[in-house]
């Protein structure tokens, strides 16, 4: 088992070309979250490697923890970006087109 686990995991590594193109071209995540995101992989997979039980190749459940991640993290994006969609509409509907700095006193 100990052999299975050191064998996985050197196989690991070279695969962060494979989950970097996988990242950028079907998800389209761009270079710096692509690289939050592949290190968050390697984590997750480092971590779970020991309950791999070896009945797909691990390329596959790699791909699988890669499609998972990214999923996760354009789900999450979508939330922000209507929550800051939501914010501005209601500044806009408060404030107008008036423009607040930094600092400066509300009435």
């Amino acid at each position: 088992m100990a052999e299975l686990l050191d064998e996985n995991r050197e196989q690991l590594f070279p695969m962060y070309g494979y989950i970097k193109g996988v990242l950028i071209g079907r998800y389209n995540i761009e270079d710096q979250d692509c690289e939050d995101l592949i290190g968050d992989v390697f984590v997750c997979c480092l971590r779970n490697l020991p309950d791999f039980k070896g009945n797909c190749k691990l390329k596959t459940w790699v791909y699988r923890i890669t499609v998972r991640r990214a999923i996760d993290y354009t789900r999450k994006k979508v939330v922000r970006r209507r929550a800051h969609e939501r914010l501005w509409t209601a500044y806009k509907f408060m404030y107008g087109d008036k423009q607040l700095t930094v600092g400066q006193a509300k009435s």
